[in-house]
């Protein structure tokens, strides 16, 4: 999914909450004094952390915003893509004003991932004439204005 919206690979590492070279028990055996004197835990898969690398590298350093946006898209996609595989009932999903940060072939990249997933989808957008929304087989259309709801479709 990472190289279908970004053309760069995504790459997810977890680093478990403990020294890698010790089991989980052992590791909480030599945290136990510490922990118990100052009254929490250093160890354990609370203290875990993803990694996300995007061609390689740490992807806050590689990637601009917009990219980041992508990264984002491209693991929940993902996930939803794998839950309808396995045979999930429907999601819904709100993308949020797609288009901002995103330059236009990068925005139909993503609204075409999105648009192959079997799910129920609501977009919101500022500028509902941009023409990546164009064609999108749209059930419904609104307008909100100062808490306003007008149906346009």
């Amino acid at each position: 999914m990472g190289e279908r919206l970004l053309g760069l690979p995504i790459e997810l590492h977890l680093a478990q909450g403990w020294a890698g070279e010790r089991s989980f028990l052992e590791a909480l055996d030599r945290s136990w004094h510490r922990d118990s004197e100052r009254g929490l835990t250093h160890v354990g898969p609370h203290r875990a952390d993803l990694q996300i690398r995007v061609d390689g590298e740490a992807a806050r350093q590689r990637v601009s915003r917009g990219q980041q946006k992508l990264v984002a898209a491209a693991m929940l996609l993902g996930q939803l893509r794998c839950d309808a595989d396995q045979g999930s009932p429907t999601a819904a999903l709100l993308v949020d004003d797609p288009a901002a940060e995103l330059d236009a072939p990068s925005l139909d990249r993503l609204l075409r991932e999105v648009l192959e997933l079997p799910l129920q989808l609501f977009i919101t957008a500022l500028d509902a004439a941009h023409p990546a929304f164009e064609g999108l087989g749209v059930a419904a259309r609104f307008h909100v204005e100062h808490g306003n709801f007008t149906r346009l479709i």
